[in-house]
């Protein structure tokens, strides 16, 4: 049974389907993406396992490497991995389905299955399977040989969401089921080489009584997934700093590079991207404008980060930890290319309720004007429920939104998708313990 509710006929125009089997805590578990996703739930619920495997499989490394642990991302071992209820031999399943898989399986991939096994420790892919074209391949890995079979079958074009998790799902049973017959790769690999090299081997064997070597798979390219550019912000930003140097230009989850973004705002006089900046402090109350001070003529001079509030200037350390905490944030977001996909963790961190709400507002606005997608790990109904509010007096209804709630039921995580409805309101068939958690809240208030 798939662990999701769903809505007919909503769909997001960015949509992006994942498969997690034996992953720490979720079971055959269906996880549909709209243009903003709001991550509730308790601790211990699997939110932070999730926004790890998603900003792993927007790496384009991955389907080099098949790699669980990065420099922003660290999974651990196998055993930190797999889930510990599974039974027998232990293994654990990912797969994906990409937003316009039908234009990508012509290209080259329209989805992917892997299935990972324990060795030494470590996770070991042993079996991958993609749909391409009007084929699916299946490939294993055994010892130095590799193993792969064709069957014409691959994924139908479908319109609903509904009908798309279903054809995944059908895609993924009939991709499982063990090789009748198989070929072997006449060359052979030192361990497990890059996937990319595996299907150009596949695609070499497959077509040599053919002209062209794309007649038979289709194209060589492979799918983006929330891509091209992923960003993930962690839940703790950088500290502020008194002075700022200006080499710290690379991107980091804690925001690092946030000096430097904000003094290309505002070197570059974006009048926009500035009025945004502004409009935003004035609505959370956290600051009036936001100025820069450079300590020096030389290009490479450091410089300071002022806050102005009610006609007074203030260095961004002397002021409330709040405004360091969400700066990175909406900057990230104003230097957003179009389209872009963000994930952040708890933005509500150190911000009072109105300041909460404000940032719900700011993430209609980019996604009003910009398109921007977002993955939102939160615990405030402040920031949700401006966001509805906007959502419901907007006509145009660029995107679709959803909360996507989290619980754990019996050693098992589970994921509900719940909707949220052109007038604002969540889509009625929602878990106990969803409507139970917000009315519990409700209660407590009342009793202030």
């Amino acid at each position: 049974m798939l662990a999701v509710l769903i809505q007919k006929n909503r769909i997001g125009k960015k949509m992006e389907m994942f498969y997690l089997n034996n992953f720490r805590g979720f079971h055959n578990t269906f996880l549909n993406l709209e243009n903003v996703n709001f991550f509730v739930g308790e601790n211990s619920t699997g939110k932070t396992s999730i926004l790890s495997i998603l900003k792993i499989f927007s790496e384009p490394t991955f389907l080099f490497e098949a790699k669980f642990n990065t420099d922003d991302i660290e999974l651990g071992y196998f055993k930190d991995i797999v889930s510990r209820a599974t039974k027998g031999e232990k293994y654990f399943e990912v797969g994906v389905l990409p937003n316009q898989y039908d234009v990508q399986l012509k290209n080259g991939m329209g989805a992917y299955f892997m299935r990972f096994y324990d060795h030494e420790g470590r996770p070991k892919l042993r079996e991958f399977i993609f749909a391409t074209h009007n084929k699916t391949i299946k490939v294993i890995f055994k010892g130095k040989s590799i193993q792969y079979d064709v069957d014409d079958f691959s994924l139908p074009v479908t319109k609903t969401t509904e009908d798309k998790i279903k054809v995944f799902k059908t895609w993924i049973e009939k991709a499982n089921t063990p090789l009748q017959k198989f070929h072997k790769l006449k060359n052979k690999f030192p361990g497990i080489p890059p996937l990319y090299l595996v299907r150009m081997e596949i695609e070499t064997e497959l077509n040599k009584d053919n002209e062209k070597s794309e007649k038979y798979l289709g194209g060589f390219g492979w799918p983006v997934i929330l891509g091209p550019y992923f960003t993930w912000i962690a839940p703790i930003r950088a500290k502020p700093q008194r002075l700022y140097e200006q080499f710290r230009e690379k991107h980091t989850p804690e925001g690092e590079h946030m000096p430097i973004m904000i003094k290309t705002i505002l070197k570059n006089k974006n009048e926009n991207l500035i009025k945004s900046l502004n409009n935003f402090g004035l609505e959370s109350g956290l600051f009036d404008e936001i100025k820069i001070k450079e300590l020096g003529r030389d290009k490479t001079s450091p410089f300071e980060i002022q806050i102005r509030l009610k006609n007074m200037s203030f260095r961004i350390s002397n002021v409330g930890y709040g405004v360091s905490q969400i700066l990175p944030l909406i900057t990230e977001i104003l230097m957003a290319d179009k389209n872009q996909w963000i994930a952040i963790q708890q933005p509500e961190v150190h911000l009072h309720p109105k300041a909460q709400a404000a940032f719900g507002e700011f993430l209609f606005e980019a996604l009003s004007e910009n398109q921007t997608n977002f993955i939102i790990e939160t615990h405030s109904d402040y920031t949700i429920d401006r966001f509805r509010l906007k959502y419901k007096r907007d006509k145009k209804k660029i995107g679709k939104a959803q909360v996507i709630y989290f619980e754990r039921k019996e050693n098992k995580n589970i994921i509900h998708h719940i909707p949220i409805l052109d007038d604002g309101s969540y889509y009625n068939l929602q878990p106990d313990s969803f409507r139970k958690f917000f009315i519990t809240e409700e209660l407590n208030l009342l009793e202030i």
